[in-house]
């Protein structure tokens, strides 16, 4: 759906509910694509988010142990300074 900035003012809580149902919404000015609306949130399946937690487990247990001495956490500091 493309609309210009004055329509879309005027309906923009309609545009924000069509966004987020998933429909593009393009908002033009003087005939020109300028913006479009896409929701933040993204809906994922039990499946995804499954996995995303199981990798967030991984992470927290990798870091649970002894963090280090002073020397090997400024050794590590430099070393990601070079990225």
């Amino acid at each position: 759906m493309k609309l210009g900035v004055l329509e879309a003012k005027n309906r923009l809580s309609e545009l924000l509910d069509r966004a987020v149902a998933g429909e593009e919404v393009v908002i033009t000015r003087r005939g020109e694509p300028e913006v479009v609306l896409t929701p933040l949130r993204k809906t994922v399946s039990r499946e995804e988010a499954e996995a995303e937690m199981a990798l967030w487990d991984d992470l927290r247990a990798r870091y649970r142990g002894p963090i280090g001495t002073t020397e090997e956490t400024k050794a590590d500091i430099n070393f990601g300074r070079r990225f």
